[in-house]
């Protein structure tokens, strides 16, 4: 190990974007790529992201274009409720748009043989209710 860092003197911090000295970094930080490598001064000032922002940043990634034509995001002025009030006339809009968002294109199902009509209808309904948005039916013969 010690032979491997005398090889690289010089490595790359990816938050204040040096090259600094291998003894600049930790031990730990030095087996790292350079993508997320940080020297001992970066990470004593590193606050890492809050788990609140790490879920809207995830989300946000997750979306799916379609329903993001479908309905424009809400105004960042106007700050989110923690609750549900009867009275807030956005109230259903908000909910509807959850659910537009919570859709995803990445799961597709597949039905084979469903002898029963009311078999499909709940299944349709329950992919409905899920935001599954591909569902197959295949007959064998």
């Amino acid at each position: 190990n010690a032979r491997r860092r005398s090889r690289r003197l010089f490595l790359f911090c990816s938050m204040c974007s040096q090259m600094k000295p291998s003894t600049a970094f930790t031990a730990r930080q030095c087996k790292r790529r350079d993508a997320v490598r940080k020297c001992e001064r970066c990470v004593a000032t590193f606050v890492p992201q809050s788990e609140a922002a790490r879920r809207a940043e995830r989300a946000k990634r997750q979306r799916t274009p379609a329903a993001d034509k479908l309905l424009p995001p809400m105004p960042p002025s106007t700050p989110a409720p923690l609750f549900d009030s009867a009275e807030d006339p956005l109230r259903l809009a908000r909910k509807a748009e959850t659910v537009l968002r919570g859709r995803t294109d990445h799961i597709a199902l597949v039905l084979e043989n469903c002898c029963d009509d009311l078999n499909h209808v709940a299944v349709l309904r329950t992919c409905e209710a899920l935001g599954v948005h591909r569902v197959m039916l295949v007959e064998a013969n």
